[in-house]
């Protein structure tokens, strides 16, 4: 039976873990963890794979996929039986048991790439080798019959435009829960979770991600059946959200769908703040007014400029919605301000140089003595 896929798309830190752990305990779907490391690393090195499909070069294949996707982390975790989701460790735990057949896992997925067995490489694309790891995973966690695939996919600022990414997930045929969230929140969140509170150019970093996420959109609903899902009003108002959203995927409603779970297990959320217990909090909605200055807010509202009120949300200081900066980056490549202080990038060029000319003046030096 062929599935159907749910993509829950959203940046990083905008609610889409607890909106895939609301799906997770539904009869109807399957859900798996690592997926968006899976789609990038194959995506990125798709020109490696399809030239190992192509010369039907089976080991290569399966080396490269444990290179270029997280297998390591997905086979430690099996082996402790734990997936650890906290995004602060040291301060909490949030982890769940995991049941895991690495047999049936690696005999499916090996199989596929005609590392096993007599009939050769059985995927023509890279489509096949993603679609080949859902399907062994939902083996090996014994939910293969279920009807829908739910995938989680972080917003990748390099690549989740492209034509080619979208054409891969095209081939998915998927519906899409499309995960917004306040970019001032956002920024807070990661800045709290990276330790780095106070790092303008952490902020910077992590809302090209939202403005892109943000600008993509009509992108995106002109190819894919969309539902916006709102992280603000997920939170306050859970039954009614996911009753629309069981609308959407036309599947009935069930009360598992407002009870956030993973493998059958409360699941108690991966919030940068703490632990928030094992249902649904409106906490952290807030948090970036009290964490964040007026100087952060501002910064925050000036680089997303008329976007934040296009989203639904209220500026602090509306002068600056009437502009809408452009996205500062092109392609997968940030400016180099983004991560090094002007002051620093010119002494590194000034060093650069000076090694140039003191190599180039010993190298004179010695043709000269011989």
């Amino acid at each position: 039976m062929k599935k159907k896929y749910i993509f829950v798309y959203g940046p990083d830190r905008s609610g889409g873990t607890l909106l895939t752990s609301l799906l997770s305990g539904h009869s109807s779907i399957f859900t798996a963890g690592i997926t968006h490391d899976v789609f990038r690393g194959v995506y990125v090195n798709r020109e490696e794979f399809l030239s190992f499909i192509k010369r039907g070069a089976a080991m290569n294949i399966a080396r490269s996929f444990w290179y270029h996707t997280k297998m390591l982390r997905l086979h430690a975790s099996s082996i402790r039986g734990v997936i650890e989701y906290s995004k602060a460790p040291r301060e909490y735990s949030s982890s769940v048991n995991f049941s895991f057949n690495r047999d049936v896992f690696f005999n499916e997925l090996y199989k596929n790439f005609g590392v096993i067995g007599d009939h050769g490489v059985q995927v023509s694309n890279i489509h096949d080798i993603i679609e080949s790891f859902f399907t062994s995973w939902a083996l090996a966690v014994g939910e293969e019959s279920r009807p829908f695939f739910a995938v989680k996919l972080t917003h990748d600022i390099g690549i989740n435009a492209e034509a080619d990414f979208m054409n891969l997930i095209e081939g998915f045929d998927p519906v899409i829960l499309w995960v917004g969230r306040d970019p001032r929140a956002i920024a807070v969140s990661k800045i709290i979770k990276d330790k780095t509170l106070g790092n303008e150019t952490n902020k910077e970093f992590m809302l090209n991600d939202w403005i892109s996420h943000h600008d993509s959109h009509y992108l995106y609903t002109k190819r894919f059946p969309i539902l916006d899902v709102n992280y603000e009003r997920l939170c306050n108002e859970t039954s009614t959200v996911m009753r629309e959203v069981a609308d959407f995927l036309k599947i009935p409603f069930e009360d598992s769908l407002i009870q956030p779970e993973f493998e059958g297990q409360p699941f108690t959320g991966n919030s940068a703040f703490g632990k928030i217990g094992s249902s649904v909090s409106p906490s952290s909605i807030n948090k970036w007014k009290t964490l964040f200055s007026e100087e952060d807010v501002y910064r925050v509202e000036k680089l997303v400029g008329s976007r934040l009120e296009k989203a639904g949300y209220k500026p602090r200081y509306p002068d600056l919605m009437k502009r809408t900066p452009p996205l500062r980056t092109t392609s997968s490549q940030f400016e180099l301000s983004d991560f090094f202080p002007k002051r620093r990038l010119y002494l590194t060029l000034w060093a650069f140089t000076l090694g140039l000319a003191a190599g180039l003046l010993l190298y004179n030096l010695y043709n000269f003595l011989k």
